[in-house]
């Protein structure tokens, strides 16, 4: 098991029957990684589509190119347990089931570095946390709260 963090940057390498926990974008992105690759996919997510709330044609982008590597999508499944050869999983209708799977890459979300932030306040105390280093978010918040930040800053 591994995160896809690792998966991006490259630390980790998996092969051959890969299994992604988490549908969200980066879920995506690891997928479309893994796929190209070779590695045979299975993409489970609790939620009942794909990237949801991502805007519509940038999830569209993603999901074609990633459904050129023919993954096996499994939306409303909830991740129960990981084995070594293996994940367990529990169907929108409630009943378990095993997913053969050599590797299980996590991409289930991110939280904002506040080690980070602090380090940079120590130095500068006018910092202002915008996008991710604030919240998890889209590339459009992370403009809009800079543009706001920037306009209405105080000295």
């Amino acid at each position: 098991m591994c995160f896809a963090e690792d998966v991006i940057n490259g630390r980790i390498i998996p092969k051959g029957k890969v299994a992604v926990i988490g549908a969200g974008m980066t879920g995506l992105e690891v997928s479309e990684m893994l796929g190209a690759s070779g590695c045979e996919l299975t993409i489970v997510d609790m939620l009942s589509e794909p990237a949801a709330g991502v805007y519509s044609i940038v999830r569209d982008d993603i999901l074609k190119r990633v459904y050129e590597y023919k993954p096996n999508m499994l939306l409303g499944y909830r991740l129960c347990e990981i084995f070594s050869d293996a994940i367990c999983l529990k169907t929108p209708s409630g009943e378990i089931s095993r997913v053969e799977a050599e590797h299980v890459v996590l991409a289930l979300g991110v939280l904002p570095e506040q080690g980070m932030l602090d380090a940079y306040r120590a130095v500068c105390p006018q910092i202002i946390s915008i996008g991710d280093a604030s919240k998890p978010g889209r590339i459009y918040e992370a403009i809009r709260d800079g543009l706001l930040s920037a306009f209405y800053f105080e000295t």
